[in-house]
């Protein structure tokens, strides 16, 4: 997991390009890389303060299909021999959402919804004597 630079660091190297360094030099003084110098300083000059992001995905960030799952429910409820590689298909064929099986595993499972994990092994013959 990555590492935050301290908040002093960060205002250290803020205050040398707001005394008229480059972002540049100030990286290179405080062993920063310019990039996250020059980063600092845009993040500055367009909110006004320069605090560490979160790293990672947002939480709740959503789903493409989000929007349709009341139309995946009611799939799920009509035909309950789908598998998820199936309603893939039907997404991307009815509504042109393209979605790979463990997406659509993750957000079906989010929403408690449950499917048929494999395909129907044929049944076993009874024992002749």
């Amino acid at each position: 997991m990555p590492q935050y630079y301290s908040r002093d660091l960060r205002q250290r190297v803020l205050a040398e390009v707001r005394a008229g360094r480059t972002a540049r030099a100030a990286a290179r003084r405080f062993q920063v890389s310019r990039e996250t110098a020059g980063r600092w300083r845009r993040q500055w000059r367009d909110k006004g303060q320069c605090v560490a992001e979160p790293s990672g995905r947002r939480p709740n960030h959503g789903s493409k299909i989000e929007p349709y799952m009341g139309w995946v429910r009611t799939q799920i409820d009509t035909c309950p021999d789908l598998t998820l590689k199936r309603l893939a298909e039907q997404l991307a064929d009815v509504h042109g959402v393209q979605i790979s099986e463990a997406q659509l595993s993750r957000v079906v499972r989010r929403h408690g919804l449950t499917f048929k994990k494999r395909r129907p092994t044929p049944t076993s013959k009874p024992a002749t004597m």
